[in-house]
């Protein structure tokens, strides 16, 4: 990694993450490994929105924000796209319909990667607390995702400005 692909956020081998991720001389980052399966990974999601919601007020990021339309606004400020939002389950069926069962969520996403995509956006859900959303940018300048059986590893790049949290009710 690059020094401009700063600041980093990295897993820990305690399923926690770590910010900055140390960055060694020979350009590689350290990130750890932790028992996560597939079907806790959603909780992981949520360690790492109050991860790096924390961080971000503690750095005076500007990478919160209370609703999706502003979190789209501050991507582009950094000329980046909005590419991927993770919704909650009762957001999902907000945007999609009353009607979208669980199943058939999980299902789509199993068949095109996504439930659906709005203005080139793909949107995705997982069990975030009420109100929590994740807006992102394209995977690769997000960072990288290592699942390796039933342990996973995340990196996070240029994190300050990659990855947009919402919170609708931090008003």
């Amino acid at each position: 990694m690059a020094p401009s692909d700063q600041p980093f956020l990295a897993t820990n081998a305690r399923r926690g993450f770590v910010h900055p991720g140390l960055r060694l001389g020979d350009g590689m980052v350290r990130y750890g490994f932790s028992k996560c399966p597939l079907e806790e990974e959603s909780d992981l999601l949520a360690v790492f929105f109050r991860s790096l919601w924390a961080t971000s007020e503690r750095s005076g990021w500007l990478n919160r924000c209370t609703n999706i339309t502003a979190a789209k606004q501050i991507l582009e400020d950094y000329g980046l796209l909005p590419r991927s939002l993770i919704v909650s389950f009762p957001k999902l069926r907000e945007m999609c319909g009353q009607g979208m069962t669980i199943d058939e969520a999980r299902k789509l996403t199993l068949a095109q990667g996504c439930v659906t995509e709005v203005d080139g956006i793909r949107v995705l859900f997982s069990e975030l607390p009420e109100g929590q959303m994740i807006l992102g940018t394209a995977p690769p300048m997000v960072g990288l995702y290592t699942r390796i059986d039933d342990h996973v590893g995340l990196l996070l790049r240029k994190v300050n400005q990659s990855v947009v949290l919402i919170n609708e009710l931090a008003r």
